[in-house]
């Protein structure tokens, strides 16, 4: 894992390329590179998993100068493909997969994509077309912005890196801001700074002297609205056996790999699956909380035990979070409302040594784990009535004020319950010309639930959480693997029927079906529980002064009547609306803000 930051075009007014690169020295501290040609400029700072000597180092270049590559992530498959380019007669000077890669879009080009397996954002540059190719993921696991400036573009890792090049002013886009109010993010290929977009998942931006072209090379559309007919045993058996492989895969690395260990389904499933397929027992870590409330560790406990890991709990306390608040914010290269727990663990495993950590992330929007899938399929079958109950839900406030509002069709209904603040809130805070999110995609046939969980994976699974735990793990230079997202094991579940998948008394059914045998019962049977620090209590304790003056920086960033915004603070601190979590995204937003200098 590692960041990369480049330009193609006119270097004019670039400055000192060494301070460039370094503002992602927290991406890859073991090593750092810079190579040009033509007019192109590519930076490197090298978190070195897989061969970690000195000729893995990049960006890569071909002897003759040809080619070059500068790659942030893993390619899974990389030693079955460098089985096929030697039998092509293509000689290694490395044992790394960026060397792979090279080769690969060396020898079959764009159709070379199909076949990786594997988390990846890259810049491949051929000298002979002059042609630099921007490429991310399947599922937007890795990010990749960039900013076509004058005669210029830009492109990297961060929006912090693209920033640095003085070249782009950090001006918040007015439009993308209403969107963050809305969603706490911004969807793809949108930022929120004016003129830096990023590449959507599955994209590709090609860019030469003839102009540029960004286009889908894989989506996930298409599968949502497939079914396969399979029978409920089959059904589990394969399952199973493509997790076990997604897992295995994601084992590969010349460095000791370990997973975060909540006690929850889906990571104990990722523990689990790492027991039986690993030659040594893993290594986890969960975090421990002093207040009951939200202490989850002695599920953790019992998942270590039954799988006998080298485990470690972290504890944490008020004070060590409220201490490393203020970092973890400084982390956040785009601003959102959660990510400071990735942000706590992550630092703790770096801090015991380790690159890369395991994940079950992605498991509650694959296997329908969350309230909204049931929410959603009861409205949809009570479409019929909705000119009757919609006049009463807007005699009310709040979501059922909206939901009398809203078609109740999938995409607005899904879109409704990952509101954050309504266009009647954002409003009153200023903001004129407020709309609820448009969506491009067209309401399908498909069952309800695989779309659903197609509108959490395109949305907010990559607009919210990924890229949330890849600022957040690569703040402390620590790769982050999340196999419930291996493509192949996504499309099979998104193409099962939503009765092999779903129940009202079993939520992620599937999954537990297909792990029965694996994990205790009691992680079986629990309820669902995300981790959750105390954010409440200390914003109205020893967080006050410091929220209270962030929420005064807004007026700085443009749009915001800070009075209102004050006013929505005092109906918090008296037990009112809003929750805190919808306040934390304001107070986010702030810190993001000065930390870039887009406030005036």
């Amino acid at each position: 894992m590692c960041g990369f930051v480049g330009i193609w075009g006119s270097t004019d007014g670039l400055g000192d390329t060494r301070r460039i690169v370094s503002t992602l020295r927290h991406r890859g501290p073991d090593d750092r590179g810079e190579w040009s040609a033509d007019h192109l400029w590519v930076g490197h700072c090298r978190l070195s998993v897989i061969d970690l000597s000195p000729r893995a180092r990049q960006p890569m270049v071909t002897e003759q100068g040809t080619y070059a590559l500068a790659f942030n992530g893993t390619i899974y498959n990389y030693k079955e493909l460098r089985e096929e380019l030697l039998d092509r007669g293509i000689t290694f000077k490395s044992e790394s997969d960026t060397e792979v890669l090279l080769h690969t879009l060396i020898t079959w080009g764009e159709a070379g994509l199909e076949k990786l397996r594997g988390m990846f954002a890259f810049a491949f540059y051929d000298t002979i077309k002059q042609e630099l190719l921007l490429v991310v993921d399947r599922l937007g696991v890795k990010p990749l912005y960039f900013a076509n400036v004058k005669d210029s573009w830009i492109f990297a890792s961060e929006l912090r890196a693209i920033l640095s090049t003085d070249l782009v002013k950090p001006a918040v886009n007015q439009d993308a801001l209403i969107e963050y109010l809305l969603t706490q993010t911004v969807a793809p290929p949108g930022t929120l700074i004016n003129d830096v977009n990023c590449v959507p998942p599955g994209h590709l931006l090609r860019i030469s002297p003839s102009g540029s072209e960004l286009r889908c090379w894989w989506s996930l559309e298409g599968f949502s609205q497939q079914k396969t007919d399979i029978s409920r045993k089959a059904a589990i058996s394969r399952l199973r056996e493509l997790l076990e492989e997604s897992i295995r895969l994601r084992l590969i690395a010349d460095v000791p790999v370990g997973a975060f260990l909540s006690g929850g389904i889906d990571s104990s499933t990722v523990v689990g699956l790492m027991s039986r397929v690993s030659t040594t027992p893993p290594r986890t870590f969960s975090v421990a909380f002093g207040e009951k409330f939200f202490d989850e560790s002695r599920y953790s406990r019992s998942v270590a035990s039954r799988f006998k890991t080298d485990h470690e709990e972290i504890q944490l306390t008020a004070d060590y979070v409220l201490e490393r608040l203020p970092e973890a914010l400084n982390a956040f290269d785009h601003p959102s409302g959660d990510g400071v727990n990735t942000f706590m663990i992550s630092q703790a495993v770096s801090e015991k040594g380790l690159k890369v950590a395991l994940s079950g992330l992605g498991g509650d929007e694959l296997f329908g784990g969350y309230p909204g899938f049931g929410r959603i399929r009861r409205l949809r079958r009570l479409k019929s009535f909705r000119p009757v109950i919609a006049p009463l839900l807007r005699t009310l406030s709040g979501k059922l004020h909206d939901l009398g509002n809203t078609p109740w069709e999938v995409i607005p209904l899904y879109h409704l319950t990952r509101q954050v603040w309504s266009p009647h809130d954002i409003r009153n805070m200023g903001f004129s010309d407020v709309d609820s999110r448009a969506e491009s995609v067209d309401e399908v046939t498909a069952d309800t639930m695989a779309f659903v969980s197609y509108l959490e994976l395109t949305h907010y699974t990559h607009d919210v959480l990924l890229r949330d735990t890849d600022q957040m793990s690569m703040a402390h230079g620590l790769e982050v693997r999340v196999p419930f997202l291996d493509p192949e094991t996504v499309k099979f579940v998104l193409a099962l029927p939503a009765s092999l998948k779903s129940s009202p008394r079993t939520p992620k059914k599937l999954l537990v079906e297909a792990v029965s045998d694996l994990l205790p019962q009691e992680i079986l049977r629990r309820p669902k529980q995300g981790f959750v620090l105390p954010f409440e209590t200390w914003m109205k304790g020893p967080l006050t002064g410091f929220c209270e003056e962030s929420l005064k920086v807004l007026e700085g960033i443009g749009g915001f009547d800070v009075g209102a915004v004050q006013n929505i603070w005092q109906d918090f601190l008296k037990g009112g609306d809003p929750t805190w979590s919808r306040l934390w995204t304001l107070v986010a937003l702030s810190r993001w803000a000065i930390n870039i200098g887009a406030v005036g």
